[in-house]
């Protein structure tokens, strides 16, 4: 439905098109289609980039001929928030990649750019640019095509729903482009541009050989977040003592986004969390990115006075010294928070439960779990276990915390050898293959976490008169009851009403 409505919008125009396939490919981000690049939608971007001309417009941004370095590195970035692993990830380059001269472009920042960025271009005399959210994205690309040209590479950090490289990046010729795979679970925009796919854990590596019709694959880790990692003691007592919890206390931490908790069959964060805290009375629990009031948190834990919901939180590092171990996110592994508490806490870190590697269970490189119990009773069982060893496991954490900064202090030298491999290459985009839906555990157990209805996917993804055609015709295919669907079609109609009478009050 969604393919057939961005080629339908290619007679409306361009910028209908290209806002289109952004939609479009942003409810394939959220709601997983078993794809993770598709010609069929991306393809038409290409095209549009093919063809796209500059028409000269003198409102680029300035970036000097000269270079203070010996080559320059185009960041782009669709937005970066204060918080998440993604935006860190990003500044981190660019702070430790003394090789290069770096120019940051945002394409659609809607937010203030965060200040550990502001500072890390302030101190670097390197580049940062927010595109004219305002613009048609035909205009954006035209700029960060031109932008390019004075730069010797390309790294893609953007959002996957972001049209913009593609358009960008469409003909051949310019500095090979090589996208920065973060979002390891989802369908993503950049295929047809990338002549490398950087991946972070040889699970993802993996996917993208096979599913993202990729050129060329390299894996690296940008291991943890801005802060230096150092041997110093970590006083954890201190920590619990800044917290407002009990020096002696047993003191059980998790790191992740909000909906990365969001339950799914077999896992349920909250029900497995009730179990440890009955199982450990003296024993908390501290969450950092779900806040208070949360509606994925059951009213009985909400009112338990030791589970601590944080919310989000700039800088964890105390939180990380607090604890004595680190809980993994399930359903959705945070891939960084783990390592940051092993290295900046020597919090023992604790995978999701479940038989074998799966892409939400996955090994890391710069240590290893050292044991992922089977199932829920395990689970369980083997935190408990935890805490009646907790000189042991601390010991354990301790050396490593060691390997994973023995690991960042060479992380400028790979830095350097992965712009070599990209500067290698030539850019030669193409298109790619349309893709028929993958039969794997991997794309089932992704779908799975999306619990919506067809008919919520429908509303959320096409305007009234289109949805109100879907309806019907997924009602006729029996996907939804006609009851359901007219119910859903009278209550948009009510909704938009009810808003333009709203509006004209005003």
């Amino acid at each position: 439905m969604g393919v057939d409505f961005a080629n339908a919008r290619r007679r409306w125009g361009v910028s209908s098109c290209l806002k289109t396939i952004e939609r479009v490919s942003s409810w394939a981000w959220a709601h997983h289609p078993g794809r993770f690049a598709d010609g069929a939608l991306e393809n038409l971007a290409l095209e549009i980039g093919h063809e796209l001309k500059d028409k000269g417009n003198n409102g680029v941004m300035h970036i000097l001929d000269r270079k203070h370095h010996f080559s320059r590195t185009l960041h782009l970035a669709t937005e970066l928030l204060d918080v998440g692993g993604h935006s860190r990830v990003l500044v981190k380059w660019v702070t430790r990649d003394q090789s290069a001269e770096h120019v940051i472009v945002l394409t659609n920042q809607r937010h203030a750019v965060p200040n550990f960025l502001q500072q890390t271009i302030a101190k670097s005399g390197n580049y940062c640019f927010c595109l004219p959210n305002k613009d048609s994205i035909e205009n954006r690309a035209t700029l960060v095509r031109r932008i390019s040209q004075k730069c010797d590479r390309v790294i893609l950090h953007t959002h996957p729903y972001d049209s913009i490289p593609v358009v960008a990046f469409a003909s051949v010729g310019g500095p090979p482009v090589a996208m920065f795979n973060h979002a390891h679970f989802s369908f993503n925009l950049g295929s047809t541009v990338s002549d490398m796919i950087v991946n972070t854990l040889e699970y993802f590596r993996q996917i993208s050989k096979r599913y993202r019709f990729v050129k060329s694959t390299e894996l690296i880790s940008l291991g943890t977040g801005l802060w230096p990692i150092n041997s110093d003691i970590i006083d954890k007592e201190a920590a619990r003592r800044q917290l407002a919890l009990p020096e002696s206390a047993t003191v059980i931490m998790s790191i992740a986004q909000e909906h990365y908790f969001r339950p799914m069959e077999g896992y349920d964060f909250f029900r497995t969390a009730r179990r440890i805290l009955r199982k450990l009375p003296n024993a908390y629990l501290m969450i950092v990115g779900v806040k208070k009031g949360s509606a994925l948190v059951p009213d009985d834990l909400n009112l338990n006075p030791r589970l601590l919901l944080m919310g989000n939180v700039l800088n964890p590092i105390v939180h990380y010294q607090a604890s004595d171990m680190c809980l993994e996110s399930f359903p959705m592994p945070s891939l960084g928070g783990v390592t940051e508490a092993v290295a900046y806490g020597e919090a023992y870190p604790v995978p999701v439960y479940g038989p074998g590697e799966s892409i939400l269970r996955v090994q890391r490189f710069m240590y290893q779990f050292p044991y992922r119990p089977p199932d829920e009773e395990s689970y369980v069982d083997y935190v408990a276990n935890l805490t009646r060893r907790k000189d042991e496991i601390r010991a354990e954490a301790r050396k490593m915390r060691a390997k994973i900064e023995e690991y960042d202090q060479l992380l400028e030298d790979r830095l350097f050898s992965l712009n070599c491999l990209i500067d290698s290459l030539k850019h030669s985009p193409d298109k790619i293959p349309v893709a028929r839906m993958i039969e794997s555990n991997d794309c089932r157990t992704l779908a799975e976490l999306d619990q919506s209805s067809i008919g919520e996917k429908i509303d959320a993804l096409f305007p009234f008169a289109q949805s109100a055609y879907h309806h019907i015709a997924s009602a006729v295919k029996g996907y939804q009851q006609y009851s359901t669907a007219v119910q859903r079609i009278f209550d948009r109609l009510k909704a938009g009403l009810n808003g333009r009478i709203v509006r004209i009050l005003r």
